[in-house]
């Protein structure tokens, strides 16, 4: 887990892996924290959990470069510290260890964790209703409350949908994404981009973005990543500090045609309960970038 002040937060998450029993299902576990002080500590200390840092902020892709450096296993899992379990210890474990098969076996690239249906807090799909409409929507996203962040017409294919994905094919592809978490068979939706493999949809790069929600990927991989993100640096950041996911979010990735897993439901979701840089969020802390 990669964390960075926002202690309350930190300990929440902390709970809901304890009870989920995330770390019985895990080779190792350790939190790194950005500016890593002796409240990090005590507080990952309450939960038996051990931490490591650093003085200075690396940012998120600093502190992942960080976090892959000290991991001693061959498979990664990407967290961070507003990531809660939303899920049973059950389904917890058979998702880590069916992810991890996917992998090994060669059947996908990179396994994203993200529950499909429970996304948290400040996560909506308005760019992807710029452009698409729900053909048939899963009833799991209904009952989740998804539908309260749909615009009016979000089953209805408007004029206006169809002029934009006339006249900005490729702004349009970027933003399908959406249909993973809302559509009950994506992979009928877009067949050329989405496949069905077991309980996992399979996604192609070409239509599903990196991100740095909760994923699993293997060491190898993740440093083929970093190292042509390195080489190629993206000239967008946050409070200063570079980012993979910007940097890896352009046409390269769309044309490598990775394979991005989805699993059917999912094991995290988003959820800060204190301290966020992002001036949008309803609990920015001025502080984090003053003193980052």
């Amino acid at each position: 887990m990669l964390g960075w002040k926002a202690q309350i937060t930190t300990a929440h998450t902390l709970e809901t892996y304890v009870k989920a029993r995330l770390f019985d299902n895990c080779g190792e576990f350790f939190i790194f924290f950005n500016q890593f002080s002796e409240q990090d500590k005590a507080m990952a200390d309450r939960f038996g959990v051990r931490s490591i840092g650093t003085p200075e902020n690396l940012g998120i892709w600093g502190g992942m470069d960080a976090q892959a450096a000290a991991a001693r296993g061959d498979y990664l899992l990407f967290l961070q510290n507003d990531h809660p379990i939303v899920v049973s210890p059950e389904e917890t474990a058979h998702w880590l260890s069916t992810s991890l098969n996917l992998i090994k076996n060669d059947k996908a690239d990179i396994v994203l964790l993200w529950h499909r249906f429970n996304r948290g807090d400040h996560l909506g799909f308005g760019k992807h209703f710029r452009y698409f409409y729900v053909k048939d929507l899963d009833p799991r996203a209904e009952v989740a409350g998804a539908i309260k962040t749909f615009p009016p017409n979000w089953n209805q294919d408007t004029f206006l949908r169809k002029l934009r994905r006339t006249l900005r094919p490729g702004a349009f592809l970027r933003h399908t994404a959406g249909s993973i978490y809302l559509e009950r068979h994506p992979e009928q939706v877009f067949p050329q981009y989405i496949r069905r493999e077991g309980e996992f949809l399979i996604v192609d790069s070409a239509l599903q973005p990196f991100s740095e929600t909760p994923f699993l990927i293997s060491r190898k991989f993740y440093e083929k990543l970093s190292a042509w993100g390195k080489a190629h640096p993206s000239t967008r950041g946050i409070l200063g500090l570079p980012v993979l996911e910007y940097t890896l979010n352009c046409r390269w990735w769309r044309r490598q045609h990775f394979r991005m897993a989805v699993c059917d439901t999912g094991i995290f979701s988003h959820r800060r309960i204190d301290d966020s840089w992002r001036k949008e969020h309803r609990v920015f802390n001025q502080e984090m970038i003053r003193r980052r």
